[in-house]
């Protein structure tokens, strides 16, 4: 095989795996993005937001920031 080839050959393979870790890329940022949205919706935070207290004490965990 020669040099222009292989290098093409190789070029094309970076390619394709660069494709993949995009999309694990993506994959993780769209279930950080679900996680932030079902925290945020639930009853907890919109009860501790009004001001209504529960028997149990509330903790906010702290927000995903590099998405």
């Amino acid at each position: 095989m020669r040099r222009a080839e292989h290098r093409q050959k190789l070029l094309e393979e970076v390619h394709r795996v660069q494709k993949e870790i995009d999309c694990l890329d993506y994959l993780v940022y769209q279930m950080k993005k679900w996680c932030i949205a079902k925290f945020y919706s639930s009853s907890k935070i919109i009860s501790f937001i009004s001001g209504k207290s529960s028997n149990s004490e509330t903790v906010i965990p702290k927000p995903i920031t590099n998405l």
